[in-house]
């Protein structure tokens, strides 16, 4: 629980910013186990490269679609994906293109160049994915 207008006046903010830091290293290390990629809002970038520092993973910022899948009828709230709020979801729909920062796990070819010293980050902070780039499609919803 968060007291909202104490938030508001900056308390409580370093306690916010660690349950944070634990919350994406956490689906990191989920994305490590499954062998699959991790996709968060932009503005969390340089929270996911400070809990993959360690790691020999990549780091891009993409433009992509996302597939949400229904939830069996349960009221979705995804702020971040979709201009809806609360809505009952009953059948497979796709987003409109979104920036999103990707964390990929190493492959064993990135673990060895780890190993020696190289590490990959995607995209650097000059470059931009412009708007007409493919999207990729990413599969969000029972497995969350």
């Amino acid at each position: 629980n968060l007291d909202f207008s104490f938030a508001r006046r900056g308390g409580g903010r370093r306690r916010v910013d660690m349950w944070q830091r634990y919350v994406v290293r956490h689906a990191v290390e989920k994305a490590e186990t499954m062998r699959i990629a991790l996709s968060v809002d932009p503005s969390a970038r340089g929270l996911l490269e400070s809990v993959t520092e360690d790691l020999p993973g990549a780091i891009s910022t993409v433009n992509e679609r996302v597939i949400l899948r229904p939830s069996n009828g349960v009221l979705e709230a995804s702020d971040y994906l979709t201009n809806k709020h609360d809505w009952v979801q009953l059948e497979e729909e796709m987003t409109e293109p979104l920036v999103r920062a990707v964390y990929v796990p190493a492959t064993d070819e990135m673990k060895l160049n780890a190993q020696t010293g190289h590490r990959e980050t995607g995209q650097d902070e000059n470059s931009r994915m412009s708007g007409d780039s493919e999207p990729s499609n990413k599969i969000l919803g029972d497995e969350l």
